[in-house]
């Protein structure tokens, strides 16, 4: 499982997501759940390796229709504990459809670890990411 531990900036609902990845024949899938308005929502992506690229194109889709295209460009990673990802999604279908957000992410492998490792520092200090409990948490007056 991959932990989101930072974003530039909170897009929806589902940025700061825990991502169950796999991958067989080729084929990477990501999957991750989110609630909308109460309920649970699923969502399934899958990408062809784009042998040797730094950019995997996903299509997702949430129950059967197809939502939306996501494209995750690695700007870093050790394979092993981090990742430092752009991702730009294109929704296909709904109310946005051609409508564009994008993001920048830190996933961790380990849900414990939440700060960015030193060495992907020199990638993410310009992008003034934000830490996932900040923007998930609430204020009690």
């Amino acid at each position: 499982a991959g932990y989101v531990t930072h974003v530039r900036g909170k897009t929806s609902a589902s940025v700061c997501q825990t991502f169950t990845t796999s991958t067989q024949d080729g084929k990477y899938k990501v999957e991750y759940k989110y609630n909308k308005e109460g309920k649970e929502n699923e969502v399934s992506c899958e990408a062809t390796d784009q042998q040797g690229s730094p950019k995997l194109t996903f299509s997702c889709k949430s129950g059967e229709s197809s939502t939306f295209q996501a494209e995750f460009t690695i700007m870093g990673t050790d394979y092993n504990d981090y990742a430092v990802f752009y991702r730009c999604v294109t929704f296909t279908s709904g109310s946005n459809a051609g409508s564009k957000a994008d993001n920048y992410l830190v996933l961790r492998r380990d849900n414990s670890k939440k700060e960015i490792p030193a060495v992907a520092k020199s990638l993410t200090d310009p992008l003034n990411l934000k830490t996932c409990s900040e923007l998930t948490r609430t204020l009690v007056l």
